[in-house]
């Protein structure tokens, strides 16, 4: 048993940096940290007093230290900032959890060996690695809310299943063994009530960050113009990127047919004129606004508990840096396909279709007068952004006049004026519309860059105009009101 334990486990640590749920940072990580891991764990083997009585210094002598040193790092890594259930103490819930993972990861190793050659086993064990990345696939007419609930109902048993015959008193030695070896490496620092990584692989995590994000096409927008669509698919930065991505793969035929269409390739009325062109607009990070979500971004108060409000911490923490990169940048553009709805999607995740957040930041380049109709059309924008979307036209521009007084305090005084504008539906849009409608101060020359959003009138009836490109169709819905 030991030695398939060995071999499997083995195989495992090659495999690891490859599998499923392995995000780039923490590839990296297991690349910067294991050397050092590997090392403290190689000098505790050698030494025999350091090896823990019963089946986990059996486990510890038949696994090679650098199998070991990765399956050691995927136990610990996950807690690096994690809080834990109040009812054990920090460190003692650490260990019991990394123990856990140490034990499923050899119980997992060992049943992959088992499983060679029978399909049944090696299908039911892909399930399971499945439920534990929680990528189980949603039943047909499953709600979000059930399918949510039956993750929740499989990972327990399957978790049961991986260390059903471990006690807890094992797992806490197992972690307590591997978290001694990773503060001996110097790899991670327990004090107070946070684990945390050492400084300098901390320094070196950020760098790694945002090497990955500036390599990554699909994370931070370009300098440079966007090459134009030709074909179905393009490569973009070396990425091979389907113009109308198809979850079905017979599908993908047709839609290469379909570029040989004159209509689709009509300069007025064809898809790719209107992603080329949207693929052409000239953007720019507004600097006001920046300041605005670098305060007031992160509100404990929002949150339910300490793990979501740190993990929306990480968000706007890369949402700030990707937005600072983009102000050194200057102007910038975003690339676009369609997908197989008609519904137009930017490739990058720094675009203006996410979060409040992100999109209150974006402004256009290249500025236009706004005239008295685009004044209107701006405090429609202000009241939508505040929540009465649902108003008439007329309401909404009478409600921004008759807060006329609250509106220009935003713009003098957003940090005294929280409580006004921090309450609306798209606090950071609406602050940025306050200080827009301010600066045009009913001044129909003023140009402005602010990009405003509304939703569509008839939006099923545009989807099919645009899948089956009728052009009449499209103008009457386009100006329904």
């Amino acid at each position: 048993m030991e030695d398939d334990v060995w071999v499997a486990a083995q195989e495992s640590a090659r495999r690891q940096e490859r599998k499923p749920g392995m995000t780039p940072v923490r590839r990296a990580a297991l690349r910067i940290m294991r050397p050092p891991m590997e090392a403290a764990i190689q000098a505790a083997i050698k030494d025999k007093t350091r090896i823990p009585y019963g089946r986990l210094g059996k486990l510890l002598q038949a696994i090679e230290p650098r199998t070991l040193a990765t399956i050691a790092l995927e136990a610990i890594t996950p807690q690096i900032g994690r809080r834990h259930r109040r009812k054990y103490k920090l460190a003692l819930g650490i260990k019991l959890a990394a123990g856990e993972i140490f034990y499923a990861n050899v119980t997992l190793a060992q049943a992959a060996v088992e499983a060679r050659g029978n399909k049944a086993a090696l299908k039911h064990l892909q399930w399971r690695k499945l439920v534990l990345l929680g990528r189980l696939r949603v039943g047909r007419n499953e709600s979000l809310r059930r399918w949510l609930s039956r993750l929740r109902r499989e990972r327990k048993i399957v978790w049961w299943a991986l260390t059903e015959d471990t006690t807890p008193e094992e797992c806490v030695r197992a972690g307590s063994w591997l978290l001694a070896r990773a503060i001996e490496a110097n790899i991670v620092v327990l004090h107070g009530h946070v684990l945390s990584p050492a400084p300098h692989y901390a320094d070196e995590l950020l760098r790694l960050q945002y090497i990955i994000e500036r390599a990554n096409v699909r994370l931070r927008p370009s300098a440079d113009e966007p090459k134009h669509w030709t074909g179905p698919v393009n490569y973009h930065s070396g990425l091979k990127v389907k113009f109308l991505s198809h979850h079905n793969h017979n599908h993908q035929a047709s839609i290469a047919a379909a570029f040989a269409d004159q209509r689709f390739n009509n300069k007025r009325l064809g898809h790719l004129a209107a992603v080329n062109t949207l693929g052409d607009v000239a953007l720019r990070v507004d600097e006001w606004t920046l300041d605005l979500v670098r305060l007031y971004a992160v509100d404990p108060c929002k949150h339910k508990d300490d793990d979501s409000r740190r993990a929306y911490e990480q968000e706007i923490a890369r949402t700030l840096a990707t937005a600072n990169a983009m102000v050194r940048l200057g102007v910038f553009r975003n690339k676009y396909r369609v997908d197989f709805r008609g519904r137009l999607n930017a490739l990058e995740v720094f675009n203006y279709a996410t979060a409040d957040t992100k999109r209150s930041l974006f402004r256009f380049a290249n500025p236009v007068e706004i005239t008295d109709k685009g004044l209107d059309w701006l405090r429609i924008h202000a009241a939508n952004c505040y929540g009465h979307d649902k108003l008439s036209y007329n309401e909404r521009i009478y409600w921004v006049l008759e807060n006329e007084q609250q509106i220009e305090d935003v713009f003098y005084d957003p940090y005294g004026s929280k409580d006004f504008w921090y309450g609306a539906k798209h606090p950071f849009a609406f602050a940025a519309a306050c200080r827009e409608l301010v600066l045009a101060d009913n001044n129909p020359k003023y140009c402005t860059n602010l990009p405003i959003a509304f939703d569509h009138t008839a939006s099923g009836l545009q989807h099919l105009a645009l899948i089956g490109l009728d052009c009449r169709t499209a103008a009457l819905v386009a100006s329904a009101r």
